[in-house]
């Protein structure tokens, strides 16, 4: 009965067309979500990333080259105005070494909140009460607050 369907060659393209776009948008939705460190990598945002980082000192491996942990990133609106959102963390040890940043694709700039952890006992059970902060590119306090709501969202961070 099939075959039937396939006999001419205009159906059969017809067919393969048909579940074609069918098919084509259910494989493209099933692509993951890009990363932030992805997104840093594009060069417009390489730049805004680089320039961050060349005003450092004693930047941590992880967090200078490509060798990061990274979480699709988002869209945002902060104060009304659109930002790239994201969080990036050093591999295998993603709780001590975490980093929330922000990029703003108009003005080619962005900032970023370094949160660390001490090997100690208790630091993991209250990273609150344990972590340090380094703030990279110079956020203003707006900023700065922003990227502290974006920690408190995560449900291990007490």
């Amino acid at each position: 009965m099939i075959f039937h369907l396939f006999r001419s060659s205009a159906r059969a393209t017809a067919v393969a067309v048909l579940i074609a776009g069918v098919a084509g948008p259910a494989v493209a939705a099933d692509e993951p979500a890009p990363t932030f460190s992805e997104a840093i990598a594009q060069s417009a945002n390489r730049t805004a990333w680089k320039r961050m980082l060349a005003k450092e000192t004693r930047v941590p491996g992880w967090l200078a080259s490509d060798n990061r942990v990274s979480s699709p990133y988002k869209r945002e609106q902060v104060d009304g105005a659109p930002y790239l959102v994201g969080w990036m963390c050093k591999p295998h040890d993603c709780a001590a070494n975490q980093f929330y940043g922000v990029i703003d694709e108009d003005a080619h700039r962005m900032w970023g909140m370094l949160v660390t952890l001490p090997e100690m006992p208790g630091a993991y059970d209250a990273p609150s009460k344990y972590a340090s902060f380094r703030w990279f590119g110079k956020p203003d306090e707006r900023m700065k607050t922003y990227l502290q709501e974006q920690l408190k969202q995560d449900p291990n961070w007490k």
